[in-house]
């Protein structure tokens, strides 16, 4: 049931869940695991009797927008090329975006073509870049101290009542790194024993 929208999330008479979809398709689950954003888990607890604890403790969680740009113009780079890393940031008032330049991480495309390469934080730039490739919206969780408690709230509520969550936010920092290793504590709190699984908590 992949790339199915959930609509709403209820528990049972018998035990478990029942999850319906927003195309009419539904099924019933033993435990409920949210791979998604801290909001929109939010808003699907909501509805669910018995989660007080970690609607406060998501609630807790403080997130912002961000919007990102993959460009081939090095607008927020200095000019001379031997000037220039691969994270270069900039200070504009009260916030500090950064300008990834992909030439010595990216092992795809050509030395030439990952040269031209950059991917920006642009939500509060006052110059937008010119030669755009690709623009996404995202939100992320902004580590302020609230945030750092409601954080160690939620991750010991973990499987409380069959409920689990995974994903970057729930950690002091969000990265891939951090999702992954959220979802790889879901699978070991679930008892799922796999050779990938295995192989990841050998890597520690």
């Amino acid at each position: 049931m992949t790339g199915a929208a959930v609509k709403h999330v209820s528990r049972t008479l018998r035990g478990g869940f029942h999850i319906r979809c927003v195309d009419g398709r539904h099924l019933h689950v033993d435990d409920l695991v949210f791979a998604a954003s801290g909001p929109a888990t939010l808003r699907l607890l909501r509805g669910l009797r018995g989660t007080a604890a970690q609607r406060a403790a998501l609630a807790g969680i403080e997130f912002h927008d961000a919007r990102l740009m993959l460009h081939t113009d090095p607008l927020y780079a200095p000019p001379m090329p031997w000037h220039r890393s691969f994270l270069n940031c900039e200070i504009q008032g009260d916030r500090c975006e950064a300008s990834m330049w992909m030439a010595d991480v990216l092992s795809g495309p050509p030395p030439a073509t990952a040269a031209r390469l950059w991917k920006s934080w642009v939500t509060h730039r006052r110059l937008q870049p010119a030669q755009i490739l690709h623009e996404a919206a995202y939100t992320h969780m902004l580590p302020t101290p609230s945030t750092l408690q409601a954080q160690d709230a939620l991750r010991s509520l973990q499987g409380h009542d069959g409920i689990w969550f995974a994903g970057g936010y729930i950690h002091p920092y969000d990265s891939q790194e951090t999702a992954l290793r959220s979802a790889l504590g879901v699978a070991i709190g679930l008892k799922v024993a796999t050779a990938r699984s295995r192989a990841l908590q050998r890597q520690g």
